[in-house]
């Protein structure tokens, strides 16, 4: 079963993987063209974040054939956005790494 792991301080983004393999990320910036978009934190915070997220699922659910999720790995996120994911398992990232680390995981 797939995973997903989302950021949601600024320049939040949501990953997926399945099977080991890096399916999709998605940077909300990107989906909204806003810049520095954040999920959860003082940064540029949309009105409408769990509409953001819903979309974003929906978006995956189409295109990859993944609707639920065994584990969700969050950090920076809002407890509420977790009854918007269909996961088995909530994990807080926030224990693994540290926010600034996360970012230099994409170099």
């Amino acid at each position: 079963m797939a995973n997903l792991a989302i950021h949601g301080a600024h320049n939040a983004s949501l990953a997926v993987e399945n099977d080991g393999k890096l399916i999709c990320v998605v940077e909300f910036e990107r989906w909204i063209n806003y810049k520095n978009c954040g999920f959860t934190q003082v940064y540029p915070i949309p009105s409408v974040q769990n509409y953001i997220v819903y979309e974003i699922l929906e978006y995956i659910k189409q295109n990859f054939g993944i609707a639920e999720y065994e584990n969700c790995y969050c950090h920076d996120s809002a407890p509420e956005c977790f009854n918007l994911i269909p996961a088995k398992n909530f994990i807080d990232a926030s224990r693994v790494g540290t926010h600034h680390g996360y970012h230099a995981y994409g170099t």
